[in-house]
């Protein structure tokens, strides 16, 4: 039985692709609170909201399920 290859993610590949999430939903929490009417101070509650519930967890398995494919 041969060994299973590991292939990697290179981390500053994930860390960006984390970061790039974050940014993501913190502007679509913002821009949809803006249009709602909420003030500055309330959609930056929202986009701060939007970013702790952003599915970080699936983006993490995505990337680790495209290494598994190559």
């Amino acid at each position: 039985m041969e060994p299973k290859s590991t292939k990697v993610v290179p981390l500053d590949t994930l860390v960006e692709q984390i970061r790039a999430a974050c940014i993501q939903a913190a502007l679509d929490g913002y821009e949809m609170a803006a249009a709602d009417g909420l003030c500055a101070e309330g959609a930056w509650e929202c986009a701060v909201d939007a970013m702790r519930h952003a599915d970080l967890a699936a983006l993490v398995q995505g990337a680790a399920d495209q290494t598994s494919s190559r």
